[in-house]
């Protein structure tokens, strides 16, 4: 047998043992701060549900947590390559990907995670505003504000959220400051289904009271809570602070006369819980794999202890 046969064999065979070891699939990636081993990247293997995830914790030598905005054009592509070379050994292919929007808007990825909250809403939008709905006697109206302070939402999708809130709310007012923007899609749901939909500038919220409110805004503010009166409320923030503001409980009992606000959904998967913005994350980047798996959402997220003075439902 000839020398470079063996060779040739060998290399052969360490191709495919190599092919085996990158190919090790991964069906969800999360990017963190972590808080030991400064200076390094640590990853950690998880099995949730029956998939695999990787919990990536990064850890910048000589700055606080969280502080990516004083990273250098060049220090953040040191990071880069450092990770690429952590994830040789992985199949990413299919992998969905997610983490603190910090980091992600260092690495150059876009907040993937409010445009899986926003599809959330619009395409769970019936069994959301069921929930609000307040229960009430036959011929009272039903009241809903909604609050539209971020700029990230298209027309369509107002006016999306608008033909589903029309079944469960007699009375609905759109607030947002550039309420003239929303005029052309106002007068087609005046003509298609006679809905009138009342418009007023943000400042102007506090004045009334609400059944319900959407708050589609940028970041959560305390005052919303303070200055606007609802019984209940869901929210859709652009940017959320992980364990700060946004705590996500589902409580069994929905009957309460103290306002409570509600973001986002819980799901299943093979009859277990698995983490919300997992869920919303392979809903949003991997539809296909989320019908395969079975995921479904069972119940609405309360929001707990965004303000310390228990207003909204804590």
């Amino acid at each position: 047998m000839s020398k470079f046969f063996l060779n040739s064999a060998w290399n052969r065979l360490l191709e495919r043992v190599w092919q085996r070891k990158v190919e090790k699939p991964v069906d969800y990636l999360y990017l963190k701060w972590g808080e030991k081993n400064f200076g390094r990247i640590c990853i950690k293997e998880r099995n949730v549900a029956g998939m695999n995830t990787l919990e990536i914790s990064f850890v910048s030598s000589g700055r606080k947590k969280g502080e990516t905005d004083i990273w250098r054009e060049q220090e953040a592509e040191r990071w880069k390559k450092r990770l690429k070379r952590k994830l040789r050994p992985y199949n990413l292919e299919s992998c969905v990907v997610n983490g603190d929007w910090r980091l992600l808007n260092v690495f150059g990825m876009e907040n993937v995670g409010f445009k899986a909250r926003k599809k959330e809403l619009l395409s769970q939008g019936m069994f959301i505003f069921k929930q609000l709905c307040p229960k009430r006697e036959k011929g009272m109206r039903g009241k809903l504000l909604i609050f539209l302070e971020s700029e990230a939402w298209e027309t369509q999708e107002i006016y999306d959220l608008l033909w589903i809130a029309k079944n469960y709310y007699e009375d609905i007012i759109l607030a947002s400051e550039n309420v003239s923007m929303y005029k052309e899609i106002l007068a087609c749901l005046f003509e298609e289904c006679g809905l009138v939909v009342t418009t007023i500038n943000l400042r102007r919220t506090g004045m009334e009271i609400y059944d319900s409110a959407l708050f589609l805004v940028k970041k959560w503010q305390l005052w919303y809570s303070e200055k606007i009166c609802y019984q209940r409320a869901y929210v859709v923030a652009e940017w959320e602070e992980p364990k700060v503001w946004f705590r996500r409980k589902v409580k069994g009992d929905m009957v309460t006369d103290v306002p409570v606000c509600f973001s986002g959904l819980c799901y299943e998967c093979n009859g277990r819980k698995i983490p919300y913005q997992f869920a919303t994350d392979i809903f949003y980047q991997n539809s296909a794999f989320y019908d395969k798996k079975g995921i479904s959402f069972v119940a609405i997220y309360r929001l707990e202890c965004y303000n310390n003075n228990n207003y909204a439902g804590c």
